[in-house]
C-alpha cells in the first residue's frame, strides 16, 4: 500500500533540511481546514484522510530525513471556513505547535494567511492549483484531482453520449469552480476520427449549495 505521492514526500523533506541530528523525533504536521460549520463536509474527511496516512507512516517508524526516522504528529486547526480562524489558526500553528509543513482545502478562507506563511517560508499544500501563483513559492498543490474528472468526464461524454451537446459542472461552492471552469480550456484533443470540435460544448457553471428544509 502506497503511504503517499512521491512528490509530496519529496516536498515534505526538501522543505525539511533544518531537521539535524539534535532535533526531535517527532515532526508536527498542521491541518488548517472547516471542521465545523457549513464546509464541515470537505473538512472532515480531508483530516480523517491525513490521519490515515500520518498512522500508516508512523506504522512503517516515520518519515526518512536525512538518515533518520520521524514519526509525524498530525495538529488540526478548525477554521470554520473563515477568514480570521484561519489567520488565527496559522499563527497557532506555526507558533505553538512549530508544525514544519501545513495542509489546507484552499479556496477563499486561507487567502489571508498566504503572506503570512511565504513570509514563514512553511512548505503548504492546497487541493485547488487556482491558489497556485510565482509569489507564491511556498504553496503547492500536489493532490488535485477535479481537473483529471472533469476532463476525462467530458472525454466519456463525447465517446459515449455522442449527441450530448453541453455539459454543465454544478460545483456546491463558488469560490470551488475555479478549477471547474479551467477544465473547459483542458479538453482532451478532439481529433480522433469521427468525431469534431464542436461535438461537444462544454459550460461551466457556479451554482450556491441548496438550503435544506
Amino acid at each position: 500500500m502506497t503511504t503517499g505521492s512521491l512528490a509530496h514526500k519529496r516536498a515534505i523533506r526538501g522543505a525539511l533540511p533544518r531537521l539535524t541530528v539534535g532535533a526531535a523525533d517527532t515532526i508536527n504536521i498542521g491541518f488548517l481546514g472547516p471542521l465545523s460549520g457549513p464546509v464541515e463536509s470537505w473538512g472532515l474527511p480531508g483530516l480523517n484522510g491525513c490521519r490515515i496516512w500520518t498512522d500508516s507512516i508512523n506504522r512503517e517508524g516515520g518519515l526518512t530525513l536525512g538518515g533518520r526516522r520521524h514519526l509525524v504528529r498530525l495538529v488540526p486547526f478548525d477554521c470554520q471556513y473563515g477568514r480570521g480562524r484561519a489567520l488565527e489558526g496559522a499563527c497557532s500553528l506555526v507558533q505553538e505547535s512549530d508544525i514544519r509543513h501545513l495542509l489546507t482545502l484552499g479556496g477563499d478562507a486561507p487567502a489571508p494567511i498566504v503572506d503570512y506563511l511565504t513570509h514563514r517560508k512553511l512548505l503548504t499544500a492546497t487541493l485547488l492549483p487556482s491558489d497556485l501563483s510565482p509569489d507564491t513559492p511556498y504553496l503547492i498543490a500536489p493532490s488535485e484531482t477535479h481537473l483529471v474528472c472533469n476532463v476525462t468526464g467530458i472525454d466519456w461524454l463525447a465517446r459515449n453520449r455522442p449527441g450530448t451537446s453541453t455539459a454543465a459542472i454544478l460545483p456546491r461552492k463558488r469560490q470551488r469552480a475555479v478549477p471547474a471552469g479551467a477544465a473547459r480550456h483542458s479538453v482532451l484533443p478532439l481529433d480522433q476520427p469521427g468525431r469534431t470540435k464542436n461535438q461537444l460544448a462544454h459550460r461551466t457553471m457556479a451554482a450556491p449549495r441548496p438550503s435544506a428544509r
